[in-house]
């Protein structure tokens, strides 16, 4: 019984209550981790089909700067205008 420092009739005494509260803190769940907003942005901006969309669009910049080195006036198919 020495051991739990409690009486198994009367349970804790106030004083060890408050010990263990103070010590431990409440009896409750917290909440579980979550990701962070940016992460979750930068998954969608980079992950997946997106990424095939980020190297071809990287590729016709790279081939639009060959043409527009290299001619004078160069085509536009490389590049969209909106």
């Amino acid at each position: 019984m020495h051991l739990y420092l409690h009486s198994p009739i009367q349970g804790l005494s106030p004083e060890r209550a408050k010990q263990i509260l103070e010590r431990d803190g409440p009896n409750q769940l917290s909440p579980p981790k979550t990701t962070p907003e940016w992460v979750k942005f930068c998954k969608q901006l980079f992950g997946g089909f997106s990424i095939l969309l980020w190297i071809g669009a990287i590729l016709c910049f790279v081939a639009y700067s060959i043409q527009a080195s290299t001619y004078e006036d160069p085509p536009g198919d490389n590049v969209s205008s909106l």
